[in-house]
């Protein structure tokens, strides 16, 4: 088993790799953003991001993408789906299954009239090579190749897939129910850019834990869960609300006397101080947490987030899929501090077990 969290700027896009019955199975979770996909150099040369070498490396074994998971419909973590859409005519031909909860989706499972809302379009911008026409949505050719059985996927279920199993964690019905009355009403936490805390020390941070719950209306609807292999747990918090997680988490009946046990958390919205809380942390018994960002539109990690990860954990390995935000966000007097580890790879940070 293997999982690749790409380098993907500042956003997701993270591969599972394992065998069922004989046969690879590729689960794939966001695409993070267009330039994820593919970009231009100098001169108009076309490059090739991360997301495009895994489609091909798939292409080229003979296996499928078995399951595409759209946790939510930021750019940084939709964009480089809707770039592959855009570019590869062959695309839903290489996906067995998609995860999507559609504005449309939302309003039938809330029996709520459905609203008029900008949809996920696909529009060829940097390349003239697409078998998709201008102005087609990507919900009508997911669709259409029935690939999407049209499901919603919420808090509470327990899904089975291919030997695996998913324990989904988020977006509540409550979270689904605020997109629904005030979808595009507010500007995507995604989109915007924040100063960064790193001008203080890890110790400082220590002394005055701080708490500001995230209030994004679209991280709230993020699809995050325990996913269960071989009696294992990796856990995918998305871009999720803590408070919803947590809610999540007591309902599969762990809490912070019961905690799951876990190989691995990708941190919820790259870090964010918002999106942590000690209560989720004490929840979740593991030592080694993924940040996925290069930093650059939010300003994330927070340390102010990792701070709360020191105080739960005795000494946490902490892993970017971007070498330089070490750089970034230890001072050399957070380098003394013991209690913590970091590692971080240019290709994207990888986990496998045998």
């Amino acid at each position: 088993m293997r999982i690749n969290f790409l380098p993907a700027y500042n956003g997701d896009a993270i591969c599972i790799n394992y065998v069922h019955q004989n046969v690879a199975v590729n689960i794939l979770i966001d695409g993070g953003t267009k330039q994820t996909y593919q970009t231009k150099g100098k001169k108009n040369t076309i490059i090739s991001g991360s997301l495009k070498l895994l489609v091909e490396a798939i292409r080229e074994r003979k296996e499928k993408v078995d399951l595409l998971i759209l946790t939510h419909i930021d750019d940084d973590h939709v964009g480089g789906i809707l770039k592959w859409f855009e570019i590869d005519q062959g695309a839903t031909g290489l996906i067995g299954k998609v995860w999507f909860n559609s504005g449309k989706i939302i309003a039938g499972y809330l029996k709520e009239p459905e609203i008029k809302i900008p949809e996920l379009s696909l529009v060829p911008q940097d390349t003239t090579d697409t078998g998709i026409n201008q102005g087609v949505t990507f919900e009508k050719v997911i669709r259409e190749a029935k690939i999407w059985d049209e499901g919603i996927i919420t808090q509470g279920q327990c899904l089975n897939f291919k030997g695996s199993t998913f324990k989904i964690l988020s977006p509540s019905k409550d979270g689904l129910k605020a997109l629904h009355d005030k979808w595009f009403r507010e500007a995507s936490d995604s989109m915007t850019s924040v100063a960064t805390d790193y001008d203080q020390s890890l110790a400082y941070y220590l002394t005055a834990l701080v708490s500001d719950p995230d209030g994004s209306i679209h991280n709230g609807s993020s699809i995050a869960f325990i996913w269960v292999y071989d009696e294992k747990n990796y856990i995918f918090l998305a871009d999720a609300h803590a408070e919803t997680l947590i809610n999540g988490f007591k309902i599969f009946e762990y809490d912070q006397e019961h905690p799951i046990p876990a190989e691995v958390v990708k941190l919820s919205h790259h870090g964010s101080n918002r999106n942590i809380s000690l209560e989720l942390l004490e929840m979740i018994d593991t030592d080694q947490f993924v940040v996925t960002t290069n930093g650059n539109k939010h300003g994330h990690p927070d340390k102010k987030g990792l701070a709360k990860i020191l105080k739960s954990k005795t000494n946490p390995l902490i892993r970017f899929n971007y070498p330089n935000r070490i750089d970034d966000i230890f001072t050399a007097e957070d380098r003394k501090f013991i209690g913590f580890r970091t590692d971080s790879a240019l290709d994207g940070i990888v986990i496998e077990e045998e």
